[in-house]
Parts: C-alpha cells; sequence; structure tokens
C-alpha cells in the first residue's frame, strides 16, 4: 500500500509493516475490510498547511516548490517497493527509512 501522509514533511518516505490509519480514510478503509493492521505501507509526505482543512488540503495541487520533492520521493518509494519485492520489509525499511 502506497499512501500520502500530512503528518511527514512533503517529499519524505516511511515504510511501515504496521499501525493504525492515523485518521487516514482510505486506510481506515484498507484496515476494516482486511480485518487487519498489520500490511506493508509506504507513505509519502505532502505536508500540511496551516489553517486549511484536511479534506481540502488533500485535493489539491502540489505548489511549484512541492513538484520536485514529490516526484523524487515516487522515484524512491518505487525503490522501496522493488527492495519489498525483492529482500523483504525489514531491508528496505532500514534502507529508505
Amino acid at each position: 500500500m502506497v499512501h500520502d501522509d500530512l503528518d511527514m514533511e512533503t517529499g519524505q518516505l516511511k515504510i511501515r509493516k504496521k499501525g493504525s490509519s492515523g485518521g487516514h480514510r482510505g486506510i481506515e478503509s484498507i484496515i476494516e475490510n482486511l480485518g487487519t493492521r498489520e500490511f506493508i505501507r509506504v507513505k509519502i509526505g505532502i505536508g500540511r498547511e496551516e489553517g486549511v482543512p484536511a479534506e481540502e488540503y488533500v485535493l489539491r495541487k502540489f505548489g511549484r516548490g512541492q513538484i520536485p520533492l514529490i516526484k523524487d520521493a515516487i522515484v524512491r518509494a518505487s525503490d522501496a517497493i522493488a527492495m519489498i519485492l525483492r529482500h523483504g520489509a525489514d531491508k528496505a525499511m532500514n534502507t529508505f527509512n
């Protein structure tokens, strides 16, 4: 599962093997449907803008300064997924977290 995270700086990458939804509605739905919190997540930080509701912020286009950070994060996330598939989540976590 690859998803955005408001509570991480734009472009930051983090891999987790399990955890809560952290208020992310999409992740809440996956946890509910799978019946477990134990699945690998590759999280990409999108930052947060003070005073803007989360529901509004996540639907906005990225700002000019955020675009290179997000593009780089997508490449790193792709590399992380390949490592997870080849060598397991622990190795990917040690490399990318």
